[in-house]
């Protein structure tokens, strides 16, 4: 096929000299049925109820100056930490659990979410030297 004889522009689809689609873009979307929404409040599942944020501020924090920190939460918190790859432990014993939570630092920074500890835990953090772990609940946990 040389230029002067290929396809002239129709507007349309082409596939291998073949109109490869009828339907426009707007036939297509009318041709699309909405699914069927719930009446405001019936989510499934239910929505969990929200409770206050915990404002009070707990933690132990491992590092250079004290590698071993120990504390049993009072409510939810997170885990900061910074290092060298296994620089910092933080292993977590929760009532009704065989085995402990154990969570070690990968090397850089990181950080996991309000809830990772919880009231009733154990937490046992640990630090090498060059890096360190903070554990507990910054004042700001939901």
């Amino acid at each position: 096929m040389t230029l002067a004889s290929g396809p002239r522009c129709s507007g349309r689809a082409v596939a291998r000299g073949r109109a490869a689609s009828t339907m426009s873009i707007g036939s297509w979307r009318r041709s699309m049925t909405q699914p069927p929404l719930a009446k405001t409040g019936e989510l499934n599942p239910p929505a969990e109820p929200t409770k206050p944020p915990e404002l009070r501020a707990e933690n132990c924090q491992a590092n250079d100056q004290t590698p071993h920190c120990e504390y049993d939460p009072q409510g939810e918190g997170g885990i900061a930490g910074t290092g060298d790859p296994y620089g910092w432990t933080v292993t977590i014993t929760r009532p009704g659990r065989a085995e402990p939570v154990v969570i070690n630092g990968h090397g850089g920074w990181q950080a996991y979410p309000c809830g990772t500890v919880r009231k009733g835990d154990h937490v046992v953090a640990e630090a090498k030297p060059g890096s360190s772990v903070t554990v507990g609940n910054p004042g700001i946990c939901i």
